[in-house]
């Protein structure tokens, strides 16, 4: 006898997306008995179709918004069925995901089932570029992985059960690090078939994508970022060596366009870090202006790639983190001093001397702003808040 199956999704002002998954349903080759939708406190509220009215669907309302993390929680709870497929709005599941995870789930070693995460839908440029250079995530053979994405897996309620969901992770994300945690403990298997796909149906503007890189990596950043070293040697040695490595591939390659979004990170990321090192009292306050200083020098020339670069670095701002530890006696001295931010500069001058900082300027920015105009970006609840990063000319 077939496991019953219970899907669950999750909305929070971006309906238009979870109508689409609603709609995508009619290609899986294994229907839901149970829909389970979560509306995180949109404003308006959303609705069902009323073709979407014929449908097994659950619709529970959050009165406020309370992050991905609850509303995952309260959906997966709330559901009966044997199996949990729990798919965020915006991902697109092949039409097998469904009946390979129940089938493989009958297994009891197996703890929870995804596929692999492909492509992002699309074809405006920063997606052409986010699939080369994302956060795509490859796996090679089928099998049992250490890590499955949140943004689609399966699971039985009696190990969501066990586990506890998510009821002792108290932080806004990584969630689907806390539950496979949990569950590799207790011996569980997490299992990846590379046969089935979930592709990604949420077009990120450049912005969003820093805003979400941030956020999900910038705590580890700065707990990674070692006593010895500068805010500028750290950035160089795990940052910028490496962005100025792969725009050789992006200048042979690809569009000249992409070589505006490699500048961005390579403005954005060391702007995030002063920002927040700052307020943590890690290091002067004074040395995120001294990068923006830097930066505003070098950009000059260049008008339209400067106001660029200011607003989506201003749009894209990171939150201040607060301090984990108080600078330790004996740190003031080199406290003292603002960083140096030469050699990041220097490299990033490479561009200037090989005139392609001109050809963004003449060409590759109003390219950009086109390619931007006709295209719709999704809504992301990142910049909602995104606070205040600074921008490159004060």
């Amino acid at each position: 006898m077939t496991a019953s199956l219970s899907l669950c999704s999750y909305t929070y002002n971006d309906g238009h997306l979870l109508h689409g998954l609603l709609a995508h349903l009619r290609e899986w080759d294994r229907l839901p008995d149970e829909i389970i939708l979560v509306d995180d406190g949109s404003s308006p509220p959303f609705a069902l179709g009323e073709e979407e009215k014929i449908l097994p669907v659950r619709l529970l309302r959050l009165p406020a918004n309370q992050g991905i993390v609850p509303a995952k929680h309260r959906g997966i709870s709330a559901a009966s069925g044997e199996i949990v497929l729990s798919v965020d709005c915006d991902s697109r599941l092949s039409p097998d995901f469904a009946s390979r995870a129940v089938e493989k789930l009958r297994d009891p070693a197996v703890g929870m089932f995804s596929g692999w995460s492909g492509v992002s839908l699309g074809d405006d440029l920063f997606t052409r570029y986010s699939n080369i250079f994302g956060d795509i995530r490859k796996a090679e053979t089928s099998g049992p992985v250490d890590f499955i994405d949140g943004a689609a897996f399966a699971l039985r309620q009696s190990v969501w059960d066990e586990a506890g969901g998510f009821s002792g992770h108290d932080r806004p994300l990584g969630e689907d690090h806390y539950l496979c945690k949990i569950l590799r403990d207790r011996g569980y298997q997490l299992y990846m078939d590379i046969g089935v796909q979930i592709r990604h149906a949420r077009l990120l503007s450049r912005q969003g994508y820093c805003a979400r890189f941030w956020k999900w990596c910038g705590p580890a950043w700065l707990k990674e970022a070692p006593p010895e070293l500068s805010l500028p040697e750290y950035y160089q040695n795990f940052f910028g060596i490496p962005m100025l490595k792969r725009c050789a591939t992006v200048l042979r390659h690809f569009p000249l366009e992409f070589l505006y979004f490699e500048l961005l990170h390579m403005c954005f990321i060391p702007l995030a870090l002063a920002g927040a090192m700052g307020a943590a009292g890690r290091i002067p306050q004074g040395s995120a202006a001294a990068l923006r200083d830097g930066l505003k020098q070098l950009f000059t020339p260049y008008p339209l790639l400067r106001r660029l670069l200011k607003a989506d670095c201003l749009q894209s701002g990171a939150l201040p983190l607060p301090p984990d530890t108080v600078p330790p006696a004996g740190e003031a001295s080199r406290l003292a001093c603002v960083c140096d931010w030469n050699g990041v500069l220097e490299s990033m001058a490479y561009f200037e001397r090989c005139d392609l900082l001109e050809q963004l300027d003449k060409e590759g920015i109003r390219n950009i702003l086109k390619d931007e105009a006709a295209h719709r970006t999704d809504f992301s609840s990142y910049l909602e808040n995104p606070g205040q990063l600074g921008a490159i000319s004060r």
